[in-house]
């Protein structure tokens, strides 16, 4: 807890410091216990960083999809919607759907998190692949290969290209149904 703490790491991650003091309290060992917040944290700070780095590198190398970004937000700047200098806060970041859409395509093509995500299948069974699984299988599948499905992305499912969320509303919907995303101490898969 002592380099923790010398680091700066409980300032930044208060529930480190509470977990700490609810071990001591209950004379657990810290670092036997089964705690999920310190690497959660960690985590979910990692999987930022390479998702962003995934969008900055992605749009950054395709010239049509960064003009058409910086177009959004001057645009955005233009109309008011959005602050000339500073941050801009989360719900005017909805209101940008090609920034958006860039996201959820770097978020897609190259998913912060390489490891598959388990599921028990329902208790009547259940056919994956012409391949039938009884109930209370655990079956997973990787991110980077769901990400890939041709007939859930199209046949362009290789390539980076953020339109594919603005073209049919229906399609966008389906998309994010099979979308393996990660948020700070929450593992979502739709």
């Amino acid at each position: 807890m002592f380099l923790l703490l010398r680091m700066g790491l409980c300032e930044l991650f208060p529930g480190v410091l509470v977990w700490f003091d609810f071990c001591e309290r209950l004379g657990v060992c810290w670092s036997e216990s089964t705690n999920p917040i310190p690497t959660h944290s960690f985590a979910g700070s990692d999987s930022t960083a390479s998702t962003m780095q995934s969008f900055f590198w992605h749009v950054l190398d395709a010239k049509p999809v960064y003009a058409a970004l910086v177009r959004e937000v001057e645009e955005a700047v233009r109309s008011g919607a959005i602050p000339a200098e500073g941050n801009i806060t989360w719900i005017q970041s909805q209101d940008l759907p090609y920034f958006q859409a860039c996201l959820k395509e770097a978020m897609r093509i190259r998913p912060a998190v390489g490891l598959n995500i388990s599921r028990l299948v329902p208790p009547e069974g259940a056919e994956l692949d012409g391949h039938f699984f009884p109930g209370g299988t655990s079956v997973a599948v990787n991110g980077w290969v769901l990400h890939r499905d041709r007939e859930a992305f199209g046949q362009d499912a290789d390539d980076f290209r953020p339109e594919r969320w603005l073209e049919d509303e229906e399609r966008a919907r389906k998309m994010e149904r099979y979308m393996f995303q990660v948020c700070l101490f929450l593992l979502l898969s739709c």
